[in-house]
């Protein structure tokens, strides 16, 4: 199963559930070990990584987060800092706000790290 294949199946169980973010730890736990266990198709992830960005009804931002906060992949934050750019100069405060989440698992202390590991 791809890792795209894992965050759609996330996604569907994501919004059925009554445990919010808890729900998706364990899809997030096995796509970065998916990804940790291949580093030759690092590059692939994180174009992997950008489709799922690009298809938040069926991938929550939030496993995104989980994701990039253990794989810390440089390249999708650039992706993720133009994106909130276009955001900005789109007046889009919504992508803004979201964009900035996942920035912030980049930082040494992640503000919603409690919503995984509560």
């Amino acid at each position: 199963m791809s890792i795209i294949q894992i965050a759609y199946e996330a996604g569907k169980k994501f919004e059925k559930s009554d445990l919010g973010t808890l729900c998706l730890t364990s899809y997030g736990e096995k796509i970065v070990s998916i990804v940790n266990d291949s580093p030759d198709k690092l590059h692939e992830f994180e174009l992997e990584f950008q489709k799922m960005w690009l298809a938040p009804k069926e991938v929550p931002f939030e496993l995104i987060a989980f994701c990039m906060f253990h794989l810390k992949m440089p390249l999708f934050k650039k992706f993720i800092e133009d994106c909130r750019t276009n955001a900005i100069a789109n007046n889009d405060w919504r992508t803004e706000s979201v964009t900035q989440s996942i920035l912030g698992v980049y930082e040494e202390t992640w503000q919603d790290y409690e919503l995984f590991y509560g």
